[in-house]
């Protein structure tokens, strides 16, 4: 046991050492800028939480295996990274990250509207039992689910003014369905035109951007 944490912890020092000296050459906020850096300094935090947290208490938490868990997908996320340099798979992978870097404003607006419908949910459910609306979480859950189609008028089912909830959610509904939904598919119709007008150039740049974070990586040690 105490070998394997040995060999863990050596791991992870040495994958930490190798983000600390290739952060510290172009600069922090230039190096944090990159979405693949960001994925490896996120995974590389949580195993460490993970591992601190199974070191410290000699028991698998709750926390660790949570932690664990998201790092694991960051790790197949990562998977993608090496695909860069392929014909077919590089300008896919470019057209994943060019919505996803497009998307941002557009969640930022996402949140608003989802954060304002259920704190309104809540508010009137408040000191209602038996709903999933008297408490913060599951009125941010069950504004979620709505969002995706999970409309349940039974779910406002003894709060007060009941019509009313159910016109808000109602309400709720169209804004995100047929406003928010068609602007997210502008976005990516748009994201989706910006790379395909550049697919042989975005191609080599990403076959060139590869090799050359691979020969960094070789020569930094």
């Amino acid at each position: 046991m105490q070998e394997d944490d040995s060999y863990f912890s050596q791991v992870l020092s040495y994958f930490n050492v190798l983000e600390i000296w290739r952060r510290e050459l172009p600069g922090f906020l230039d190096y944090i800028g990159d979405f693949w850096n960001q994925i490896d300094v996120v995974m590389i935090a949580c195993v460490y939480i993970s591992s601190y947290k199974h070191l410290m208490s000699f028991e698998e938490t709750a926390l660790g295996r949570s932690t664990l868990a998201v790092a694991n997908i960051l790790v197949w996320i990562k998977m993608m990274y090496f695909a860069r340099s392929n014909a077919e798979g590089g300008p896919l992978i470019a057209m994943i990250v060019q919505i996803a870097a497009d998307m941002r404003p557009f969640l930022l607006v996402l949140a608003t509207v989802l954060f304002g419908y259920a704190f309104s949910f809540w508010i009137m459910a408040y000191g209602t039992q038996g709903t999933g609306f008297n408490n913060i979480a599951g009125a941010l859950i069950n504004s979620f689910s709505f969002m995706l189609g999970g409309f349940d008028p039974e779910a406002f089912s003894g709060i007060d003014m009941e019509w009313f909830a159910v016109l808000l959610a109602v309400i709720f509904m169209i804004v995100v369905s047929l406003l928010l939904l068609n602007l997210l598919i502008a976005i990516m119709g748009n994201s989706y035109g910006i790379v395909q007008e550049r697919t042989k150039q975005q191609y080599r740049w990403e076959q060139a951007a590869s090799i050359c974070d691979q020969l960094d990586s070789t020569l930094s040690f």
